[in-house]
């Protein structure tokens, strides 16, 4: 009698389980769909959304959160040394109409905002190797190859 109640608490038990490898499937696929989308050669803006996007996929399951957060942050990463950057050149454009002389405090905002280019940059390279090895294994798991 034991046994047959165990065998029914585990029999009970996987639909749930097959519905949670299911969901996270699911979940694992959506993420990567859109993912796969994102590349650094388009524009800002559309990168910036497509990473936005992303960021707001309701999503619960860890690994599959760890995959996009890892990605979202290299991203981030990126898209702020390109901000910055931008900054840096918007500003000199702005204080130099002609080529004249820039003045000493927007000197100083321009390289500041080079300095956070850089280290936005450095910070991107330390985390895209995470989010490949993140991406991988979910591709790996669910026998996902890129299209």
């Amino acid at each position: 009698m034991r046994r047959l109640v165990l065998l029914l608490a585990l029999v009970g038990s996987l639909p749930s389980c097959s519905c949670n490898d299911e969901r996270t499937r699911n979940e694992a696929m959506l993420f990567l769909d859109r993912f796969e989308d994102v590349d650094v050669d388009d524009p800002l803006e559309e990168r910036r959304a497509a990473i936005d996007e992303i960021r707001a996929l309701a999503l619960s399951d860890e690994d599959v959160l760890r995959a996009r957060d890892a990605c979202v942050q290299a991203h981030d990463a990126l898209i702020e040394a390109e901000d910055q950057h931008a900054s840096a050149r918007h500003q000199l454009v702005e204080a130099s109409p002609g080529g004249a002389e820039v003045p000493p405090e927007v000197a100083e905002r321009v390289e500041h905002a080079i300095d956070e280019s850089g280290r936005a940059i450095e910070r991107s390279r330390e985390l895209f190797p995470r989010c490949t090895r993140e991406v991988n294994a979910l591709e790996t798991r669910f026998h996902r190859r890129h299209s």
